[in-house]
């Protein structure tokens, strides 16, 4: 249970924001909104340089792997199609949900809200350090976000977006269970590393969500995996590298 303590909270946020826009979600504008994404932006540019910068202190083989990793990791997501895929996906559900004449505001609700809080990289990210690390600051900031947007939601689509929670739950906790699993078998230092690249993708999300620049942050994710392998060559690069 303790291992998916930040995906139920995630699961509260979204439920209680979707309470309280079904009562007060109205007087929440669109001005509102774009202001609360963009301090949460902030926010994750915080983060994601602490935990890029303050993980380990990094040398210069250190530096190596990660451009590696990001590299190897960026190229394997493109060739994959992580970031279409997973845009494909919301578009296919959301024409399935909205193109029967029977689907009412609930479905809309539950399905947008759906799309939205699960087909963006936060979610996998903040699952993946939750059961690697046990840290909830990426879930906490993705429940702010999914807190926020859930009162805008509920406020036009109804009390379908409640129901939203269930597939948070059910996406997020596998994600966390298995890192959480598999996390005694890696080393601290390939964990430091992990955290490192997580937190260099992070800020690219940052910047996606000030506006600044649309990085296909999805794409970067096999980078944290990549890691595991190429940390493995640490001892020979410092041979190389004294």
């Amino acid at each position: 249970m303790k291992a998916m303590l930040g995906t139920i909270i995630n699961c509260l946020a979204v439920i209680t924001g979707s309470v309280i826009g079904l009562f007060i979600g109205r007087f929440y504008t669109e001005e509102m909104k774009d202001i609360t994404i963009k301090g949460i932006g902030l926010i994750t540019i915080i983060i994601a340089l602490q935990a890029a910068l303050q993980t380990m202190s990094l040398k210069a083989t250190d530096y190596i792997l990660i451009i590696f990793s990001i590299v190897i990791g960026g190229t394997t997501g493109v060739i994959i199609r992580i970031e279409d895929r997973i845009e494909t996906l919301g578009k296919w559900i959301q024409e399935k949900a909205t193109s029967e004449k029977e689907n009412n505001r609930f479905v809309e609700g539950f399905v947008m809200a759906s799309i939205i809080f699960e087909t963006g990289p936060l979610a996998i990210l903040g699952a993946i350090y939750d059961g690697l690390q046990g840290d909830l600051t990426l879930l906490l900031t993705k429940s702010a976000l999914d807190g926020f947007v859930s009162i805008a939601f509920a406020a036009t689509m109804g009390v379908g977006v409640i129901f939203s929670s269930l597939v948070v739950f059910i996406y997020q906790a596998p994600i966390t269970l298995l890192a959480s699993l598999i996390a005694p078998f890696i080393p601290k230092y390939t964990q430091d590393l992990m955290s490192v690249v997580g937190g260099i993708i992070i800020l690219g999300l940052g910047f996606k969500l000030l506006d600044i620049k649309d990085v296909k942050v999805a794409n970067l994710i096999p980078a944290i995996f990549w890691v595991i392998p190429l940390a493995a060559l640490n001892p020979y690069l410092n041979i190389l590298f004294p």
